[in-house]
C-alpha cells in the first residue's frame, strides 16, 4: 500500500476534480457517480494537492496562513485527509 508521509506529494486523480458548489458555498471533490462535500479545512488541503507540494510543504503553508495553529497537528490532518483520498482512489499515483 502507498505510504502517506511528510515527503509524499499528493495530486488529485484524473477522475476527481475540485469544484465549488455555488448553492451550498462549499467545495466538493466530484468523481464518477459520487461527490464528497468538504469542510473548509479539507478544501484548503485539496486546493494544494496539485502534484507540486509535499505533505510537509502543504502543512507549512497552512500553518503560515493560520498563525498560532500547531504545525504538527496540521501535518497530521493533511496526512489523514490525503490517506482518505488514497483509500477512495482519488489520488494520482
Amino acid at each position: 500500500m502507498l505510504v502517506i508521509d511528510a515527503a509524499f506529494v499528493p495530486r488529485l486523480g484524473r477522475k476527481a476534480r475540485l469544484k465549488l458548489d455555488r448553492h451550498a458555498n462549499k467545495y466538493m471533490i466530484i468523481y464518477p457517480e459520487r461527490g464528497l462535500e468538504l469542510n473548509d479545512a479539507a478544501a484548503a488541503i485539496a486546493k494544494k494537492c496539485d502534484g507540486s507540494r509535499s505533505v510537509a510543504v502543504i502543512a507549512a503553508e497552512l500553518a503560515a496562513e493560520h498563525e498560532g495553529a500547531p504545525r504538527d497537528a496540521i501535518e497530521q490532518d493533511v496526512v489523514a485527509f490525503v490517506s482518505m483520498l488514497r483509500d477512495k482512489g482519488l489520488l494520482q499515483v
